[in-house]
């Protein structure tokens, strides 16, 4: 458990993130560890809190500005505590990467067990590792986890590695380190990409740092960042290259009743409970992870739809925005829409979380975008979807439907 607040704690906002608006003017806070959502005080609360200060002094400030009442202090506070749970507020006497790991985290033993686990990842990022760094090579590893890559890194012959972690996780890294007699071509740097800098330029990049929303752990702004001011202009970087694709499906009904407010499901509650739950219809619609190796029996309606390819040593933009139109091919409930990537590892190294190719111990999950209302769809139906770094949900958009050109026929 993370160590509980008092009023003399000493908090500071977190060094790297985004800020993102989402529905109802909502600020959606993206970091590496995951969104939080809040109103517009977290603003306030975000720039009181960019330099160390006590939590009993900062509160005085956003009060004295906003003139708050009782209840709207009490508000701030609540936000204040909420910010700290998340890690984008943290104890300024702390480490500055001494986020402790909690379940889901990206920290988390949890989840980087899971990793390790998948033995097809991370032994295609082992090879990729071992074919693509020279002798005399310095090595970048950003979000090194567990180290596993930093150690492939200097076993391959690389000069020094800097390993970079911002999470609880990096002392388990620097033991491994020392366990294998790496620790004198290792150096583990704590904190946020963004605010490191290294005392030389490194030629190879290592950086696996996809989420299951591909995008969602920062890969663009993080490696764009690394590009401009870490690395020398020829690196070499693993990953090399991303393609986005998304899949129109019919999410089975065990699994919407388990995670949508579908009209059987309210129907139930209300049997159940005797109250009119048919009001929350309208908030149907949400991103749901599903383990990835049981969507292959899902329903398509469509083939894969190409959203976006993202080369990593030349893309421009930390921001993507793509529209793509795409057409039903098979009749049925449209209801989901599901989306996977490929992965150009490096040194011809491949990855996918395509449903059809998934290995049996992936640890991605896949996103799918349920639908606020099922509708069938006939052939040659045609829609267009949105994927966009910007959404609240740092993927797709929205969906919409294209009218038929005029005076023509779906057949």
């Amino acid at each position: 458990m993370l160590p509980a607040l008092t009023a003399t704690t000493q908090l500071v906002r977190l060094a790297e993130f985004e800020i993102h608006i989402g529905g109802d003017s909502e600020l959606v806070l993206r970091t590496t560890a995951g969104d939080f959502r809040c109103g517009a005080e977290g603003l306030a609360i975000l720039e009181v809190f960019s330099q160390p200060r006590a939590l009993r002094d900062g509160l005085m400030e956003l009060a004295a500005r906003s003139g708050a009442g009782r209840q709207a202090l009490q508000d701030l506070t609540n936000t204040i505590h909420d910010l700290y749970d998340a890690g984008v507020l943290r104890d300024a006497h702390s480490p500055a990467g001494d986020l402790l790991a909690r379940p889901g985290r990206f920290d988390s033993p949890e989840l980087q067990i899971s990793m390790l686990e998948d033995r097809t990842r991370t032994q295609a990022f082992l090879r990729a590792i071992e074919k693509t760094v020279q002798p005399g090579d310095i090595v970048l590893d950003l979000g090194t986890g567990t180290g596993i890559l930093a150690l492939a890194a200097a076993r391959a012959g690389a000069a020094h590695v800097y390993a970079v972690e911002a999470g609880h996780i990096g002392r388990s890294a620097q033991a491994l380190f020392e366990a294998n007699g790496m620790a004198h071509k290792i150096t583990l740097i704590s904190g946020w990409s963004a605010s490191v800098n290294l005392p030389q330029l490194a030629d190879v990049l290592v950086s696996e740092i996809l989420g299951s929303r591909a995008l969602s752990e920062r890969i663009l702004p993080i490696t764009l960042d690394a590009r401009k001011r870490l690395l020398k202009p020829e690196a070499r970087l693993i990953p090399e290259r991303l393609e986005l694709w998304g899949l129109p499906v019919t999410v089975p009904s065990e699994v919407k009743d388990k995670r949508s407010y579908t009209p059987a499901v309210l129907a139930r509650w209300q049997d159940w409970y005797r109250f009119d739950f048919t009001p929350l219809q309208q908030f149907a619609g949400q991103l749901v992870q599903v383990e990835a190796q049981g969507t292959a029996a899902w329903p398509t309606l469509a083939p894969p739809i190409h959203l976006a390819s993202i080369d990593l040593a030349r893309f421009t933009s930390s921001e993507l925005t793509t529209t793509v139109p795409f057409q039903i091919a098979t009749a049925g409930k449209f209801d989901g829409f599901l989306v996977y990537f490929d992965l150009d590892v490096g040194a011809g190294e491949q990855l996918t979380t395509n449903p059809t190719r998934i290995n049996s111990d992936c640890h991605w999950l896949h996103p799918v975008w349920l639908m606020p209302l099922a509708f069938d769809v006939e052939v040659g139906q045609r829609f267009q979807s949105t994927y966009s770094t910007a959404s609240s949900d740092g993927g797709l958009a929205h969906i919409e439907r294209v009218p038929p050109p005029a005076g023509s026929t779906i057949l």
